[in-house]
């Protein structure tokens, strides 16, 4: 068994990530409308992020293209790095988290999220984009029965014809869902360079969060491409004990267990007092 085994919203980041999005037409016609059925781009009611696509979704796991991190109350927000290529159309991220419970509530129509963070993918330039969002579905007295609550979707007979139930989606601000996607496309080709994919939970206000209960709220986000080190320090001595005036030899070893490439990695050691420096193998300064 995996003693470290992913989050849950690991895997639900990189199946949406990876997912191929349903555009088109499906042949049916909506039954309230008589309109044909026209699934627009992005994310729906109908088709959601899509149709999962498992060889993309292997393959991204493979270049390790997402990541686990957290924010808290004390940690606001969080910068990754989004590389983009010269001639890159479309560029895309998916941020999940696993949300606490909640307090259930009889209205369907009102939002049951606690913790809430927000994704922006910003460009070297500058320019913020929010995630993509649908509006939320009509809420409806179907059955005109006050004291049951209130059902939402359709009520037979009476689908408006521009209700938006299929897209296309738009970026937007989004306090309903514990995942989003933002996804910017230009078939002239995007800004090439490192964009930043921002994970807050802080308020417009630049003081509260959105973390009622405070503490920290781990999440997963798919799509970004900065690399990651894990390094290691060991550092020993001989001989020891050593006597006074002898000579002595530090040996510090640096180790990388990947998956990347570690750049511009220093190592600073500090002489104990009484010890002075007599030569090294490593290019010490």
């Amino acid at each position: 068994l995996d003693p470290s085994p992913p989050l849950p919203s690991t895997s639900k980041a990189i199946l949406a990530q990876t997912a191929t999005d349903l555009t088109g037409n499906d042949g049916t016609n909506n039954p309230d409308t008589g309109a044909p059925v026209q699934y627009g781009a992005g994310p729906d009611w109908a088709t959601g992020f899509g149709q999962v696509n498992a060889q993309a979704a292997a393959q991204l796991v493979a270049d390790r293209n997402f990541l686990e991190d957290s924010v808290s109350d004390t940690d606001v927000t969080d910068e990754h790095i989004v590389s983009v290529v010269p001639g890159q159309q479309q560029v895309r991220v998916t941020l999940t988290w696993d949300d606490i419970a909640g307090t259930p509530n009889a209205n369907d129509a009102a939002a049951q999220l606690v913790n809430d963070l927000d994704l922006t993918l910003v460009d070297p330039n500058g320019v913020e984009h929010d995630p993509l969002v649908l509006p939320p579905v009509t809420p409806l007295d179907c059955d005109n029965d006050a004291t049951n609550g209130i059902q939402t979707g359709t009520c037979p007979g009476i689908d408006a014809a521009g209700q938006n139930y299929l897209g296309p989606a738009a970026e937007g601000v989004d306090r309903r869902n514990n995942i989003e996607q933002a996804v910017v496309t230009d078939p002239a080709g995007l800004p090439p360079g490192n964009w930043t994919a921002r994970v807050s939970v802080l308020n417009d206000d630049g003081v509260t969060v959105r973390l009622p209960l405070g503490g920290t709220q781990s999440y997963s986000l798919a799509g970004v491409t900065e690399q990651r080190a894990d390094l290691s320090v060991t550092k020993s001595d001989a001989p020891d004990p050593v006597a006074a005036g002898d000579e002595l030899t530090y040996t510090v070893e640096v180790q990388n267990d990947g998956p990347d490439t570690a750049v511009g990695v220093v190592v600073r050691d500090t002489l104990p007092a009484g010890v002075v420096h007599v030569g090294d193998t490593g290019g010490c300064v």
